[in-house]
């Protein structure tokens, strides 16, 4: 869904406004639903899971706040919303398969 937001919007011959938003939301809802099974299946230690559960739904959280102008998340305090789940997709989970590996289920 977010590559399918991402095309459309390159495809767009004039400026969206909000562009990220679009491929923010369908980004943080399917986020929720991996970190979910994550957490559910532990093949990642669950704290690791909870960073994503945490980072995805700040994202959630963050794109109609940035509608509403509350707020703007490219930018001051809205770049918060975008911290825990820049923490879990750049650092953490691709690091942990790499260095431990998955941990199978019982």
């Amino acid at each position: 869904m977010s590559a399918v937001c991402g095309v459309y919007l390159l495809v767009q011959l004039q400026v969206v406004p909000n562009h990220l938003l679009c491929v923010y939301l369908p980004t943080g809802i399917g986020g929720l639903v991996l970190t979910y099974l994550l957490y559910v299946s532990r093949l990642v230690p669950r704290p690791i899971a909870v960073l994503g559960l945490v980072g995805y739904a700040a994202l959630s959280a963050g794109v109609p706040l940035d509608l509403a102008g509350v707020l703007d998340m490219n930018e001051g305090a809205g770049l918060i919303f975008l911290a825990p789940g820049g923490l879990f997709e750049l650092l953490v989970l691709p690091i942990w398969p790499l260095t431990k590996g998955f941990r199978p289920a019982n």
